[in-house]
């Protein structure tokens, strides 16, 4: 079973060593022989990082959440040995769309879970806002990567974002952890 993580401030993606099974991990964080999975944030710049060009792509992570498109209808396979399951511009709209749709905080972990035994590691790459993109990041992981450049304003954000998971971890739908990088 892959172990989700949800990275909720963008910091961008960096590949695997190898492939087994994957979908995109942060740098330097995974095992050589662990596999990973990555959904990108709505400007698609972990897209853009696997070397995948945003005007091309078939289906994106926003068919994914918005038509109930199959997770496996959307991944690609990029040139670092890691699975991207795109995204583009269109995805920020997924935003307001989401607010009338039924079951709107479970959206993609209902889309993991299809390919969940396929990969070892699944990265969701999350803007560092509190919307509907970041709750159903946070639903659908199993753990909170959160990376951040030392600085005020960072910090006052992981305040905002630590009670946000409190909620998220006490409300009926998720189970989601908070881990700590070594």
């Amino acid at each position: 079973m892959a172990k989700d993580h949800c990275g909720c401030q963008s910091k961008g993606a960096a590949s695997a060593k190898r492939r087994r099974r994957s979908i995109s991990p942060p740098p330097s964080r995974v095992p050589n022989d662990a596999s990973c999975s990555s959904t990108s944030i709505p400007q698609g710049n972990a897209t853009s990082a696997f070397g995948i060009d945003k005007s091309t792509l078939p289906a994106t992570t926003y068919r994914v959440l918005i038509d109930g498109k199959h997770m496996r209808e959307v991944i690609i396979e990029s040139d670092y040995l890691v699975d991207v399951v795109p995204a583009n511009v269109e995805l920020a709209g997924a935003e307001v769309e989401l607010a009338s749709l039924e079951h709107r905080e479970t959206r993609l972990r209902k889309a993991i879970a299809e390919v969940l035994t396929d990969y070892d590691y699944i990265f969701i790459d999350r803007p560092p806002s509190l919307g509907f993109l970041t709750l159903n990041a946070l639903t659908a992981a199993h753990a909170v990567l959160i990376p951040i450049q030392c600085e005020f304003f960072a910090l006052e954000g992981v305040a905002q974002l630590m009670k946000t998971i409190s909620l998220v971890k006490s409300a009926p739908i998720p189970k989601s952890c908070v881990s700590r990088a070594s």
